[in-house]
């Protein structure tokens, strides 16, 4: 059996992508929906790949409940969405807020906005953001304390 690869040029280098070629390591079942332990970033051709370079955002833990099929969210785009908000400890400080707004505009925490970015409209997330991706040693009086650690249960209902 003879092994065929590809010429270097057309190979994956972390730097560029040839949209002709499609490492299987990119997507699941040959599909593309994205492995989900790693950032992603929008390519020009409307196809997505891993980030190698990227480091997990310190403070930040996204759970995947439910992988959407929809369009993916970015920077820039106007998203609606549907969250409930929790304490640590599991108390609820909003549930089943629906909102709009733009990624990246810093309307909303650090945290919630990094934890969208890459997610499919209809996916569902459970984010737990640390202090310094939320409100830090401030808090909302009366709402969230000093320093807490915030759970999200989010969804993203439309993208545009």
């Amino acid at each position: 059996m003879v092994r065929r690869s590809a010429p270097a040029s057309n190979m994956y280098s972390g730097r560029s992508f040839d949209a002709g070629v499609r490492p299987a390591s990119f997507f699941v079942d040959g599909s593309q929906n994205l492995l989900v332990t790693r950032t992603v970033s929008r390519l020009t051709m409307g196809l997505e790949k891993e980030r190698s370079d990227a480091k997990p955002l310190s403070g930040l833990v996204i759970e995947e409940t439910k992988l959407g099929a929809g369009l993916a969210a970015y920077r820039g785009d106007r998203v609606t969405v549907r969250y409930s908000g929790f304490l640590n400890r599991g108390d609820a400080f909003q549930t089943d807020v629906t909102t709009s707004f733009t990624l990246g505009e810093r309307n909303v925490i650090a945290g919630l906005e990094h934890g969208l970015e890459g997610m499919r409209v209809g996916g569902i997330r459970k984010l737990r953001v640390s202090p310094h991706l939320a409100y830090r040693d401030t808090g909302i009086p009366g709402v969230i304390p000093p320093n807490a650690v915030l759970v999200f249960e989010i969804e993203i209902l439309s993208i545009g």
